[in-house]
């Protein structure tokens, strides 16, 4: 096997806990990587000297019937190659799982052929080995997305710093806009990797789908190019389904997006949403539903295509799209006890039909309206009266809260670890009105820190600041007294106004035990 570089050892590495038997080909077909002995699986012949792509894939049999070859050009005009195989050893045939993946540049050109091989009890499966995948992939992504918050929380800090501290020009208003909007978008992906890592089941309730739905058509106005138009059929009636309120949007972002995809060259958007009443309808439970409708006007799709869009990577965005977009909406879906249909053709356009069951009538709540927010942006500290401790590890989120804060009139002190932010609230807890906790420290972790805190006050008022927004830990400071909980990122309004309110909270003292 040919020398590599300490990078590509550690690749090697991470590639092999993921599969523990792989063949890694460079685009002419010559052998870059390989680990788990998996040459073990093949002749003798193939165990020494240069290795050829040629000679792998001749020792390669689909176990389906009629199952085309696994060859690099199938790999290349495919993408991927997914299935049983056999393969030829020396006098016997093993049996295996082949995950083969054509692996291409931001031009589409092949870099290499990723051939990953299992078990055929495992591959496909939802047996142990799958698990322990899928458990390394969300410790992996969780801990990228958190790093990442912390990123996006000090740049979205900063651009509504700016916004409210400097005198705009309408072109600096614009850029700041642009930034703002490009956090907030990232933070989303942030907190769907997030979602993933946790794992956790969705958290069902009452939902008015109509105020989702109205939410997402505004957001995507904003966000949408000039010549693409986002409008509602006719005004929608209040819709009350039972489920979980950020993956129903999720599911409503998502089409939305796959809409205007389709519309290189400009185009419409049409959303509806209405209550109907099904039976006989396959698939489904006689019962009422939502019926969401997001249509549009633009390129649609064969019905090869059709066949395959919410299947998982498959995209036909080469350069931009994961093809996990589609394959998310279908498994949110289900998990709501609904179902989607789809039509189109090309040059016709694409219509998608989201079915929800409802909310029995009974449990559907009385909306209420949200209460304006006051004119003449955030509001701040009350001279210089009220002091607040800062209790984060990372400087640049610790120096975006501090600086915003000190903008809106509060005295702010720093700790850069739970243990100096103990010792500072140890040394005057007069001078502290409010402690903001973030709750991933190394040494002392959040919720360690508030109840070291509590033993110095009974009544210290906390505010936790998290990127992982159903944290355990979290959740168990905020049932034994904590005020309240900021997601990570967020923007000087989102602050301000959460500091305002847990100060302006009133609570009963509690005796010191």
């Amino acid at each position: 096997m040919p020398a590599v570089s300490s990078k590509n050892n550690l690749f090697a590495a991470v590639l092999a806990e993921l599969a523990p038997r792989f063949i890694l080909l460079d685009s002419n077909g010559r052998l870059v990587l390989s680990a788990g002995g998996v040459f073990d699986l093949f002749p003798a012949s193939l165990r020494s000297g240069e290795i050829e792509a040629a000679k792998i894939f001749d020792c390669l049999r689909g176990t389906e019937p009629g199952a085309a070859p696994c060859t690099c050009d199938e790999l290349f005009q495919r993408g991927r190659w997914l299935g049983a195989v056999l393969i030829a050893a020396d006098g016997e045939a093993k049996a295996s799982y082949l995950d083969g993946r054509c692996l291409r540049d931001d031009l589409g050109n092949p870099l290499g052929y990723l051939l990953l091989f299992e078990p055929p009890d495992v591959g496909g499966g939802d047996g142990e080995r799958q698990q322990q995948k899928l458990e390394l992939l969300g410790t992996l992504a969780g801990g990228i997305a958190h790093d990442l918050n912390n990123i996006l929380t000090s740049v979205l800090g900063h651009v509504s710093y700016l916004r409210l501290a400097s005198e705009e020009n309408p072109g600096t208003r614009e850029s700041l806009a642009a930034v703002e909007d490009g956090a907030r978008k990232a933070a989303a992906i942030t907190n769907h990797i997030l979602d993933f890592a946790r794992g956790e089941p969705l958290k069902k309730r009452q939902v008015n789908l109509s105020l989702v739905v109205a939410s997402g058509v505004n957001l995507m106005r904003g966000a949408l190019p000039k010549n693409v138009l986002i409008s509602v059929a006719e005004e929608m009636e209040d819709v009350h389904v039972f489920g979980d309120e950020n993956q129903l949007a999720q599911i409503f972002m998502n089409l939305a997006v796959n809409a205007a995809d389709a519309l290189p060259r400009g185009g419409r958007i049409i959303v509806d949403l209405e209550h109907v009443v099904l039976c006989n309808e396959p698939k489904l439970a006689d019962g009422e539903y939502a019926k969401l409708v997001i249509r549009d006007n633009g390129t649609g799709m064969s019905a090869e295509v059709k066949d395959r869009i919410f299947e998982p990577f498959f995209t036909t965005k080469k350069r931009r799209g994961t093809g996990l977009g589609l394959a998310n909406v279908f498994s949110l879906v289900r998990l709501h006890n609904g179902k989607i249909e789809v039509q189109s053709a090309p040059g016709s356009g694409s219509v998608f039909e989201v079915f929800l069951p409802l909310s029995p009538q009974e449990e559907r709540p009385i909306e209420r309206a949200k209460p304006i927010p006051p004119k003449g942006g955030p509001v701040g500290g009350v001279g210089s009266r009220e002091g607040i401790l800062v209790v984060e590890d990372e400087e640049i989120v610790r120096t975006v809260i501090q600086k915003s804060l000190e903008h809106l009139g509060y005295r702010v002190e720093v700790a850069e670890s739970g243990r100096e932010g103990i010792e500072k609230y140890a040394q005057n807890p007069e001078s502290f009105q409010l402690v903001i906790l973030d709750m991933m420290m190394p040494q002392m972790s959040g919720d360690e820190v508030f109840v070291r805190l509590k033993k110095v006050n009974p009544n210290v008022k906390v505010l936790i600041a998290s990127g992982y927004s159903s944290d355990v830990r979290a959740r168990n400071v905020l049932e034994r007294g904590g005020l309240g909980l900021i997601q990570k990122p967020f923007a000087v309004e989102e602050l301000a106004r959460e500091v305002r309110r847990c100060l302006d909270l009133k609570r009963d003292p509690v005796k010191s035990s």
